[in-house]
């Protein structure tokens, strides 16, 4: 016997032996290493021993099966979907074939057809390792959210009774998709599923794929902020991950901060103690620490503007910048270093830091002077400006104007420094 064919699993030796000592002697241990060397995650090895000893005796079903298994586990796709295409129609009554070719129309875009294929043998007599997440992604896909919302809620539910992982990445991919469904769906499940979540986080060890995928989770639900209800549940599942530490990289980290920063962006937004101007400043410190459509030249600008209208503003609104301070902290930390130097220096000379630091910035040549006065006059009108209506999600992805209707190149009233158009009013 190949020294690939053991393992630690007795019941997956007793059933390897049980299915081996059904086949003729001569192919009996060829067979057995085919099945270990599957366990064992060999897929093209197992995939090679089993067509051999297919050669010798063709019709053995196990072998066909796991051959099938191989092929598509090492990412023979085609070669597999041949094979289960004679498996469906010589033993329609198996449920692998049908999994299976689900599972491949799934990995080649074909939603509709592997829908067919996994919903033939649903529910399924046994727990099938993405099965449940696979149809639920293909109904997701189709628009069906309610039912996908159940087929990840299945796979779940399975690791609940049995507290086995079958795979780590797969049941992490189940848990996103029921937590964004509870929340778009508005199904009040979200505290639920969210409290099985943390038992399965503290189940599993981070490592820095996991922390990214975790991340990716909390920038995927931070898209639904714009429904009122949601906020406090997007605060605690933040702050839960924050206070059990769980992301500990760079990138991580910034997540957690855009994610507070986000949250607060509604709020300040919506709060009659911050002015348009504040808002303006606030959204722009914040579109330069994180990522926007707009180029880093534009940014530079923007920013650079801001500051320099900033000096103009800060002395006489000294109140405003601290009730800022008091009540968005995390926002806060993206303009502290500039209102201290504000603060500690002459506001007037770091105006004109500003103006000479945008004309290399300009498409046309200009003088310091022309550059402080263009600056003073735009200041004037920034300062006058008023605050953009507010858009609010009622849950059921529409949205109530509250005033006059916003254009489509015009800042987007959730704060986030983008343009309406490329922001929100994708939504719309």
């Amino acid at each position: 016997m190949s020294s690939t064919a053991t393992t630690n699993d007795p019941n997956v030796a007793l059933n390897i032996e049980e299915i081996v000592g059904l086949m003729p002697l001569p192919v009996q241990d060829e067979a057995r290493q085919a099945f270990y060397a599957e366990w064992n995650g060999e897929f093209d090895r197992a995939a090679e021993l089993a067509s051999g000893v297919l050669v010798k005796v063709p019709y053995q079903d196990e072998l066909r099966l796991l051959r099938m298994r191989s092929l598509f586990s090492g990412g023979h796709l085609q070669e597999a979907e041949e094979l289960c295409r004679d498996l469906l129609r010589e033993l329609p009554e198996e449920d692998e074939p049908h999994l299976y070719m689900g599972l491949i129309s799934h990995a080649f875009g074909s939603y509709q057809q592997a829908v067919r294929e996994l919903e033939a043998i649903y529910p399924p007599d046994t727990y099938y390792p993405y099965y449940f997440s696979t149809y639920g992604d293909c109904l997701e896909k189709l628009g069906r959210r309610e039912q996908a919302r159940e087929m990840f809620a299945a796979d779940v539910l399975a690791y609940e009774k049995s507290g086995h992982i079958p795979s780590v990445e797969m049941l992490a991919g189940s848990y996103q998709h029921l937590l964004d469904l509870d929340a778009v769906l508005d199904n009040g499940l979200f505290r639920e599923d969210f409290e099985s979540f943390k038992g399965f986080l503290e189940k599993i060890e981070m490592t820095e794929a996991r922390q990214k995928f975790l991340a990716s989770t909390i920038v995927l639900l931070s898209r639904l902020l714009d429904r009122i209800w949601f906020r406090m549940d997007f605060l605690d599942f933040v702050s839960y991950i924050d206070s059990r530490e769980y992301l500990q990289t760079r990138e991580g980290k910034d997540v957690l901060l855009s994610a507070y920063t986000a949250l607060e962006s509604y709020l300040y937004h919506e709060d009659k103690n911050i002015t348009a101007f504040m808002e303006s400043y606030l959204s722009a410190a914040q579109a330069r620490r994180y990522r926007s459509d707009q180029t880093e030249k534009e940014q530079l600008i923007q920013i650079l503007s801001y500051e320099a209208y900033v000096c103009r503003y800060y002395p006489d609104h000294k109140d405003e910048f601290a009730y800022v301070r008091n009540n968005y902290h995390h926002t806060w930390t993206g303009i502290a270093l500039f209102i201290e130097a504000l603060e500690n220096g002459d506001p007037d000379e770091i105006f004109g830091q500003k103006a000479r630091a945008l004309i290399p910035l300009m498409e046309r040549p200009v003088t310091e002077e022309q550059m402080k006065d263009t600056m003073e006059r735009s200041y004037q009108r920034a300062v006058k400006q008023k605050k953009q209506p507010a858009y609010i999600s009622d849950g059921k992805d529409t949205y109530i104007r509250r005033d006059k209707k916003i254009r489509p190149n015009d800042p987007c009233p959730c704060g986030s420094g983008k343009k309406y158009k490329k922001c929100h009013g994708l939504q719309k």
